[in-house]
């Protein structure tokens, strides 16, 4: 249960939402964020009722050095958005551009990868 909750805690709802305003198509955006997101609160508020206290109350010091390390990886994030608009906005006559931007990808997942210290 602890590793679910930590999983939850490491979760950005502000990086969600950036990631999904990537999909051009509002409803199916609002479809799925709506889902993730109410699972998301629903799931917080289980583990709560479990302990009987708020992780946040609980868990204070870990919540410090998240926030602390999200203020760095947004950064990161803000520029993978970036490069993932440019990348998908290209034609496959532009391979060459294309596939410079597509390691410059690669290599800021690995940053952010690096930086939540997981890969999944």
């Amino acid at each position: 249960m602890i590793q679910t909750e930590t999983n939850l805690i490491l979760s950005n709802k502000e990086m969600m939402h950036a990631y999904a305003n990537l999909d051009d198509d509002a409803d199916e955006r609002k479809a799925f964020m709506s889902k993730i997101l109410t699972d998301y609160d629903n799931s917080f508020q289980l583990i709560e009722e479990l302990f009987e206290e708020p992780a946040v109350d609980r868990r204070l010091g870990q919540y410090d050095i998240i926030k602390w390390r999200n203020e760095k990886l947004n950064v990161l994030h803000h520029l993978h958005i970036k490069y993932l608009k440019q990348w998908r906005a290209m034609n496959d006559d532009n391979s060459n551009e294309k596939e410079k931007i597509l390691s410059k990808l690669l290599s800021i997942i690995n940053s952010i990868s690096s930086g939540l210290k997981n890969t999944g």
